[in-house]
């Protein structure tokens, strides 16, 4: 049941509350990793209730600068007072030296005028006025104007705050909104245990190594070329495999992104640098097609070589397998091809469009995509999904285990996933279990799991996927798709088509200018391999 109720206020120290809940818990878990930020984030489980409720509430703002006059709470009863003891135990600073811009924007339009009524213009924009006040004066000097007007606050644990949010979340995108968003009913998850081993990472040095690479993750463009040769020399990045997979997937991410930005700007010599030290696709993917752009036959020849002997994924292979032909290989091609001319009237979207046509003498069509294949396996192994395993589930707001997506994943769970997928061949069995779990589990969160399909009309589409699939089939799927889950996660076809009787389709709809991407190409052939009817439905657009 929601602990909330939106338009309410919450009880006066809920905020507190969740904040001393994550506190205790990293303190508990992961006090080794929190390093020279340790003592500061102790202090706040030192303060007295208003000034654990005010740390709290000042934790959940987004802005680096806190106007005072701005903080109207009705649970902090002495603002002044409490504002000093946070101040005295160094956790804020009242008036602080900030960047001037962020000081500026906390402003209003008429506040800045009458601070800087030199620069002020008829019509003024504000973010044209802070330009000016910005290229007019120092940062002290407009600090010292603002402050005859406002008083504001900073926080001075902002970095021990980032390290307390990584190792309790594991990753720096979640904050203590979690906790409104499941109070509120809006988002719910499931009861693991989080155990005596619920640390996302198992040294401080990893911690570091993780911060260090999410700085890089916004620099801007200009920068980068000046801060690559710190980038791949640190040692993250030097490291082939790192024991931590998620610092793997991190470092991954960082390095690729930023070769792809140098790659479109044609700085390849960049951009190979950065691909070189990635170890996921498509970095070799794209290093193959630098080295032909460029003219170097050799190189090209030789790493794709490399990749046919060891591909990193099915994707790659396929690729590999595909590149430099002209047209694409047609012998790969093993699904059916349908063209059909269509008027540019009979367009309300050609996903609407083909799900009319193709059942327009009987049936019915879903755009289900890549989401009805995962909510049945989701549904199938739930319980092995949410299973307890060392170091996978580290906080209370989790919709997957942290290793859902990463290769090794079954490996981990071979022997329960093996006896899991021997149980799916028996149709009873595996509907059986799909239909409780679907209501035993109904709204709670499961990376694997789309609620919008699973309870649609009652059922619908589980009850047609039911009639149309055969148990060795849905056997099959799950085999795939469990060898790696972050590789077959998209590209799936758009429509799920039932026309009864155990007829049924996946169609994947293209219009005149959309070409298969290299993922649906992969799911396409898996799906001709076992057995499952699927086409391609290309629209070739026509006068009327």
């Amino acid at each position: 049941m929601p602990r909330l109720t939106p338009n309410t206020a919450p009880p006066p120290d809920y905020y507190a509350n969740n904040l001393v809940s994550v506190v205790s818990h990293a303190l508990a878990h992961s006090g080794d990793l929190l390093g020279p930020e340790r003592e500061l984030i102790g202090e706040l489980l030192e303060l007295s209730s208003q000034g654990t409720r005010l740390i709290a509430r000042l934790i959940m703002r987004t802005t680096p600068v806190i106007r005072i006059d701005s903080l109207n709470y009705a649970e902090i009863t002495n603002l002044d007072a409490t504002i000093v003891e946070l101040q005295a135990r160094g956790l804020l600073e009242k008036n602080a030296v900030v960047a001037a811009d962020s000081l500026l924007d906390r402003l209003k339009v008429t506040e800045l005028k009458a601070l800087f009524p030199e620069l002020k213009r008829a019509k003024d924009r504000k973010q044209d006025l802070i330009a000016r006040i910005l290229g007019s004066y120092t940062d002290p000097v407009i600090r010292d104007r603002c402050a005859t007007l406002v008083s504001w606050l900073a926080l001075t644990l902002r970095q021990a705050l980032q390290r307390l949010r990584l190792t309790y979340f594991g990753d720096l995108y979640r904050d203590l909104t979690e906790f409104v968003m499941r109070d509120l009913g809006l988002s719910a998850f499931e009861n693991y245990p989080l155990g005596d081993n619920a640390r996302a990472f198992a040294t401080p040095t990893e911690v570091e190594h993780y911060l260090e690479l999410s700085s890089l993750q916004f620099l801007p463009s200009n920068r980068r070329a000046a801060a690559q040769p710190w980038l791949l020399n640190h040692p993250l990045v030097q490291q082939a495999q790192p024991d931590n997979p998620s610092l793997r997937r991190r470092r991954d991410k960082l390095l690729i992104g930023w070769g792809r930005d140098f790659e479109r700007a044609s700085e390849h010599l960049r951009a190979h640098a950065c691909f070189r030290y990635a170890t996921a696709h498509p970095a070799r993917e794209r290093r193959v097609r630098m080295f032909k752009k460029d003219g170097d036959e050799a190189a090209t020849n030789a790493l794709l070589g490399r990749i046919i002997q060891a591909p990193h994924s099915a994707e790659e292979a396929l690729f590999a397998q595909r590149f430099g032909v002209r047209g694409g290989n047609k012998q790969d091609v093993q699904w059916r091809e349908t063209t059909w001319h269509t008027p540019h009237a009979q367009l309300p979207g050609v996903e609407a469009l083909t799900a009319q046509c193709l059942t327009a003498n009987g049936g019915t069509a879903w755009h289900t995509e890549n989401t009805l294949l995962p909510s049945l396996l989701g549904l199938a192994f739930w319980d092995i999904v949410f299973a307890p395993q060392p170091g996978m589930f580290t906080h209370p707001f989790q919709s997957a285990p942290r290793d859902l997506y990463w290769p090794d994943f079954r490996q981990r769970r071979a022997d329960v996933i093996a006896e899991r997928l021997e149980e799916c061949g028996d149709g009873a069995a595996l509907w059986r279990r799909i239909y409780q779990t679907a209501a035993e589990k109904l709204g709670r969160s499961c990376r694997l799991v789309s609620w919008g399909v699973v309870t649609h009309k009652n059922g619908a589409i589980l009850d047609a996927a039911q009639a149309s699939f055969q148990a060795r089939t849905l056997q099959s799927l799950f085999d795939y798709m469990l060898n790696d889950l972050g590789q077959v996660r998209s590209g799936m076809p758009d429509l799920f088509v039932a026309y009864g009787a155990g007829n049924y389709e996946l169609v994947e709809v293209k219009g005149p200018s959309d070409q298969l991407q290299p993922n649906q190409r992969v799911w396409l052939k898996q799906l001709c391999e076992l057995g499952v009817p699927c086409r391609v439905l290309k629209h070739r657009f026509v006068a009327e």
